[in-house]
C-alpha cells in the first residue's frame, strides 16, 4: 500500500466518523466553533439536514476508499478530497 492509498483510508475513517456522529446526534457539537451553540435542532426537518450530511460525508468516504483499493481510481479520488477541503477551509 502506498502512502496516498493509507492517506485516503485514514482520513476515509475519520470522515464517515464525522459523517455518523451528525447524523446519529445532531444535537451535539462536536467542534470548537461558537456559532453552532446557537443552532437548535428541534424540528425533524434539521434532523434531516444533518442524516443527509451524514449520507454525503459517508458517500465521499466510500469514494475514497475505493480509491485507495483500486489503484487506477487514486488520482480522483485524491481530486475528490482537494475539492472537499478546498471548499471547507473557504466557508471558515
Amino acid at each position: 500500500m502506498n502512502k496516498e492509498s493509507f492517506f485516503l483510508i485514514l482520513t476515509a475513517i475519520g470522515v464517515a466518523t464525522l459523517g455518523i456522529a451528525y447524523g446519529s446526534y445532531p444535537n451535539l457539537n462536536f467542534l470548537p466553533i461558537p456559532f453552532l451553540d446557537n443552532i437548535n435542532i428541534n424540528t425533524t426537518d434539521i434532523s434531516n439536514v444533518f442524516s443527509a450530511i451524514m449520507g454525503l460525508y459517508i458517500a465521499m468516504a466510500s469514494f475514497w476508499i475505493i480509491g485507495a483499493i483500486l489503484v487506477a481510481e487514486i488520482i480522483f479520488a485524491l481530486i475528490g478530497y482537494y475539492f472537499l477541503k478546498n471548499n471547507m477551509d473557504k466557508k471558515a
